[in-house]
């Protein structure tokens, strides 16, 4: 039924593109920068409320969390349609005399505002941080992952640790599972990818792992489950090919989301050490 459905509406957007291609490709990325935002709980909130912080990004008001007065400062990154709660049990398991841990929620997430939000704004989200706070280490999960490791691009030499989980080695694979399950026409798909440069500044060949590894010169691991369907694990592969100081860690049965005590004590030894 639901195959029967995206057809349905792939349907719709090449029609559309038929009558007015800017229209559909326009719908076309909107669609594929909006997440279907997952609200906070009131018991979320409460405890996110007592170490939330704001800040303006090009007119929109980011939150973020900061938990801890400890030199060494750390910086997680959540994932598409996630929010800065996921990393609840890593600040609990951190030594917040050591560390100053933080957590965003991206645009269109969580707290913050906006509706939209592609990799570049992530990553200048981050980056802002970053210098705000001298993080010397940055974990990202999958979506939070990508614009982590883009960020890396654009102000190399910051970041003494990075940790990447489950995360795509470039943004194709988002566009092709929308490609793949609407059908949309080689004209449109062009037409999108032409309107997706002309919002971030570059084409979306840009934005993959061969033209971000220059810059990841530091040390750190990749977590990625062998039976990740939402992002296979050959982007684990291609990354770690590319990353020379990189560790690569399998998993196992923990899926994409990597939500286990297991995950959690791997990587919080990992930032300890």
């Amino acid at each position: 039924m639901l195959k029967i459905g995206q057809r349905i509406f792939g349907f719709f957007l090449n029609s559309l593109a038929v009558i007015y291609r800017p229209w559909a490709a326009a719908f076309c990325v909107r669609i594929l920068s909006a997440p279907i935002r997952k609200k906070y709980s009131s018991k979320q909130l409460d405890y996110l409320s007592k170490s939330k912080k704001v800040f303006n990004y090009k007119g929109h008001k980011v939150s973020y969390y900061v938990w801890g007065n400890g030199d060494t400062k750390v910086l997680f990154n959540h994932g598409w349609r996630s929010n800065a709660y996921r990393w609840k049990n890593y600040v609990e398991r951190l030594d917040l005399q050591k560390f100053t841990v933080i957590a965003v929620d991206a645009l269109a997430h969580g707290d913050s505002e906006s509706k939209t939000i592609d990799v570049k704004a992530y990553a200048e989200i981050i980056e802002t941080l970053i210098q705000e706070y001298k993080v010397e280490i940055l974990i990202g999960h999958s979506f939070g992952g990508l614009a982590g490791m883009y960020a890396c691009y654009l102000y190399p030499d910051q970041i003494k640790k990075l940790i990447i989980m489950a995360s795509p080695c470039d943004i194709y694979l988002f566009f092709g599972y929308f490609v793949q399950h609407c059908k949309l026409s080689k004209n449109l798909q062009e037409a999108v990818l032409s309107l997706m440069e002309e919002k971030t500044g570059h084409h979306p060949d840009f934005y993959r792992i061969e033209n971000f590894a220059p810059a990841l010169k530091m040390e750190g691991i990749i977590v990625h489950d062998p039976d990740d369907h939402d992002v296979p694990f050959t982007h684990a592969e291609r990354l770690h090919q590319h990353w020379a100081k990189a560790k690569l860690i399998p998993t196992k049965n923990k899926g994409h989301r990597l939500r286990h005590p297991d995950v959690e004590k791997l990587i919080v030894d990992y930032i300890s050490n």
